[in-house]
């Protein structure tokens, strides 16, 4: 199988929301389930972690796919620079946004050409099955095969005209499927 990093972009340290750093508990449970699934979770926290920009860069290479979340806030510019430097250092490298504020602003994040791919409500049958998808065809870019993953919203490169003339990107939202699902096909030790 193969690595999946997962950039926590809260850090509530720099924006004075805390005066201790929050666990990133959204990229420790995805990160949770692509361990048990055989894959290899690598959790960039940028809060505990100064150099983060460039161990991103470099972790980024060889990965399947980078993840990122964040919540909708400050924390935002921190994704927004960990995606810029992933699109700069591993330009090939599917990019993947979830948590709180992708979860409520899929559509816009999409529009602006931001990710490949975002993970609306819980993530870890979601991030499981792209990094599953990435390992078995080599990209996460097909929408027939994007379209069986639940909790997804991707372009499928078709286009849309609204009633007013305004012509946007065309974004597919999959069926939404709870963490009781996931938890469900889980195997049993």
């Amino acid at each position: 199988m193969g690595k999946v990093i997962l950039f926590a972009g809260v850090d509530p340290l720099s924006t004075g929301e805390s005066t201790y750093p929050w666990h990133p508990l959204s990229v420790l449970t995805v990160g949770t389930a692509l361990r048990a699934a055989g894959h290899v979770p690598v959790v960039i926290d940028c809060q505990i972690d100064p150099d983060w920009r460039a161990r991103l860069a470099q972790e980024a290479r060889d990965a399947l796919y980078v993840g990122v979340s964040c919540m909708t806030g400050p924390s935002i510019g921190n994704v927004l620079d960990a995606i810029e430097a992933v699109r700069d250092h591993a330009p090939g490298i599917p990019l993947v946004w979830g948590g709180y504020h992708a979860s409520l602003a899929y559509r816009s994040i999409l529009r602006e050409r931001l990710v490949d791919v975002v993970v609306r409500g819980p993530g870890e049958a979601a991030a499981v099955a792209l990094a599953d998808l990435v390992t078995k065809n080599g990209r996460i870019s097909d929408p027939d095969l994007l379209g069986q993953i639940p909790n997804l919203a991707f372009r499928d490169g078709r286009r849309e005209i609204s009633g007013s003339g305004v012509v946007t990107d065309r974004v597919i939202e999959t069926n939404y499927g709870s963490l009781t699902s996931f938890i469900e096909q889980a195997p049993v030790d």
